[in-house]
């Protein structure tokens, strides 16, 4: 077999003047060009490698099923660093196939082809082999002499194959191992105790199993060394006490994408060097205040894409090193007075997506908003009410607490933006202006009172409405470098007084009105209001503009046809957030 060469790294050794492309490209078993820095690609013959310093070798082939001693021997005067051998369909490698290359081969990956085993005969007597990679094969079962004679690795990936079983003698001749990636298999939690031997080990990927029920103090074994754990989409239902206990020196936790509902009280007893953890696309509904308690080094948590309904200080009190707090994507709607007062210093913190109560109980979290210096304009933005209905769309960041405790004060949602065009500016954010820029001396941000209006025009360029949404789509002219955002929307009909519609800081090319009934025979006249934000995003000016009155079309109905399955078939699915 001639081995073809599809693309290598190549490095001068001892010369440190600037990379030039090696002479190969006149030989005639090879065509070679440097299309990136220190990078060769060739089509062609090995032996147009000879007497080069070549660093990595990376070679498809095609149509091989089988890998002989004796085209690896073919390289052994290169001096390779790096080999990397695939072609789909390689799934056997000859005993000692790399012997001639060992004394220099540090790394060496089979990735992509059709092991069925781990090709330990041929791995033998590689003393300096540092990487191996296995990955997207098809191995079950590491057994106990799947490592034999290569005591030097530090990085194994057997990510995307079919292991079942690990031995718990498998990686104990791996006194080195710091990397371990297995992402992607079929691992139960009943084959974890076999990494018991690994105890090196610093960094574990095993998200993607079939790993499910709670997460104990024992469903790891112990390793002392290890920092950084993905256990990623699998199935844990919940965390127990005391969870991951032989783990003292875990500072990244990585539980996204499981069935995780409950934390127990002193769930992370025992992993108090916590740096990040995160919780996210789970089932939470509530985190008690000791849940998190120990974790006072934690810096990041992510509990994204949950079912959290409020938030209070109880579980954040310990967390004396957050430095961000991911919480977008719920169902929270208040967020208790004092529940983020310790931690003003906040350098991320995300709230989008949750139906915001704006209420008296929310007067403490809308001055936090104003005072988090930190928490960047962009963050802040997205903390927009859902409720009550004469708030709804309002930025919570610039509502007052006299605004927010004012329960029987009712703005006027009927007002007109055509008063603003018609030099009325002065009166018009007087009396109505948008409810969401409102606020009275308690807050210093600036309103849209204080914003100048742009000399930009705003036209309509479509309108079209469903079964539940009304869709605009607006242009402005001259167009803008900067980002433009919806801060309010009215539509009045037929003439009639217009009406308040919040458009939740929607780009004027998509606006998307909720609530609001169309009917097809009306003429319907639509003014918006924009915010030009700066570098900062930080607003800078108002744009304003309406459309002349039109009918709103309605948009077409798709129909899907859809073969019907068998007679006998089921299929399910769950939803999850």
């Amino acid at each position: 077999m001639r081995l073809m060469v599809a693309s290598l790294l190549c490095l001068l050794p001892l010369t440190f003047g600037e990379w030039l492309c090696p002479e190969l490209s006149a030989r005639p078993s090879a065509e070679c060009s440097c299309d990136l820095p220190h990078t060769l690609r060739c089509a062609g013959d090995h032996t147009a490698l000879q007497n080069s310093a070549v660093s990595l070798l990376d070679c498809a082939l095609r149509g091989v099923t089988s890998l002989p001693a004796a085209s690896i021997a073919e390289l052994s005067g290169v001096g390779l660093h790096g080999l990397v051998i695939s072609s789909g369909d390689i799934k056997r490698v000859q005993q000692g196939a790399f012997i001639s290359i060992a004394d220099t081969l540090l790394a060496l990956g089979l990735s992509n082809n059709q092991l069925p085993t781990v090709p330990s005969e041929s791995l033998m007597n590689l003393p300096n082999l540092d990487r191996l990679d296995l990955s997207n094969n098809k191995i079950h079962t590491l057994d106990a002499n799947a490592f034999k004679g290569i005591r030097n690795i530090t990085y194994l990936d057997f990510s995307d194959n079919q292991l079942t079983v690990i031995s718990p003698e498998a990686f104990k001749p791996l006194v080195k191992l710091a990397v371990l990636r297995l992402r992607g298999n079929l691992l139960k939690v009943s084959a974890l105790p076999s990494l018991k031997s690994a105890r090196a080990l610093k960094d574990l990927d095993v998200s993607s199993n079939a790993l499910e029920g709670p997460l104990g103090p024992t469903t790891l074994p112990t390793l002392k060394e290890l920092s950084t754990l993905h256990l990623s989409d699998n199935t844990f239902a919940s965390i127990r006490r005391g969870a991951l206990s032989g783990l003292p020196n875990l500072t990244h936790l990585n539980l996204h994408n499981n069935q995780i509902d409950v934390l127990e009280d002193y769930a992370f007893k025992y992993l108090g060097n916590l740096t990040h953890l995160d919780l996210s696309h789970n089932e939470i509904v509530s985190v008690s205040g000791a849940s998190l308690e120990q974790l006072t080094n934690l810096v990041h948590l992510d509990l994204s894409h949950n079912f959290l309904r409020s938030l209070s200080a109880e579980p954040l009190i310990g967390l004396r090193h957050l430095s961000e707090l991911l919480l977008h994507d719920n169902d929270i709607s208040i967020i208790e007075d004092g529940a983020l007062s310790e931690h003003i210093h906040l350098l991320r913190f995300t709230i989008e997506d949750n139906p915001l109560n704006c209420d008296c109980l929310m007067a403490g979290f809308a001055r936090w908003l104003r005072e988090a210096k930190n928490v960047s304009q962009s963050d802040k933005s997205y903390a927009v009410c859902a409720t009550p209905p004469h708030l709804e769309g309002a930025l919570l960041s610039r509502l007052s607490k006299n605004k927010l405790c004012d329960v029987e004060s009712k703005m006027d949602l009927n007002y007109d933006y055509n008063k603003v065009l018609n030099d009325n500016i002065d009166e018009y954010n007087d009396k109505q202006g948008l409810d969401d820029d409102a606020y009275d001396e308690e807050i210093d941000v600036p309103g849209e009172e204080d914003l100048p209006i742009s000399k930009s025009k705003v036209r309509l360029v479509d309108a079209w409405y469903d079964e539940e949404e009304v869709h605009l789509s607006w242009a402005v002219d001259p167009a803008s470098s900067h980002r433009l955002r919806c801060t309010g929307v009215t539509a009045s009909k037929g003439g009639s007084l217009a009406k308040h519609i919040a458009c939740h800081r929607a780009p004027p090319t998509n606006v998307i009105l909720r609530g609001l009934k169309i009917n097809p025979l009306e003429l319907y006249t639509f003014c918006i209001a924009l915010e030009e934000m700066d570098s900062d995003d930080i607003p800078m000016a108002l744009v304003l503009g309406c459309g002349t009155p039109q009918l709103v079309r309605q948009r077409a109905a798709y129909v899907t046809v859809r073969t019907l399955p068998p007679t006998g078939f089921r299929s399910s699915f769950k939803h999850h957030k």
